[in-house]
């Protein structure tokens, strides 16, 4: 397994309950990041993420905010790459984003 961190650009929508799925505090969020690649009919791929801010306040429905953004994938090379689109999931659809740039690659938990 290996660890990814991406900064990227992200907007929440209406957010349904108090929180997205998976909030905990800091500014923490555990949500699913859906990716797919430009001409790709349908498919894709989920990955589990952690968006975080780096003032620790809690994002905001409607507005851009620059986080980190942190996933674990059995992925060689970086499943992510800069100026590509994703769509944040929780309790279903509850944002988009796209990344502005590759900040860390570890290995992780075997």
């Amino acid at each position: 397994m290996r660890q990814f961190r991406f900064r990227a650009l992200v907007t929440f929508g209406a957010i349904r309950r108090a929180a997205p799925a998976g909030r905990s505090s800091g500014g923490l969020f555990t949500l699913m990041a859906h990716t797919s690649q430009p001409g790709q009919a349908g498919g894709g791929a989920l990955f589990p993420t952690l968006i975080t801010r780096d003032d620790g306040q809690a994002l905001q429905p409607g507005v851009r905010t620059v986080v980190t953004i942190t996933l674990i994938c059995q992925e060689a090379e970086a499943p992510l790459g800069a100026g590509q689109r994703f769509a944040i999931w929780g309790d279903g659809h509850v944002g988009n984003g796209i990344i502005s740039r590759q900040v860390f690659t570890g290995s992780g938990p075997s």
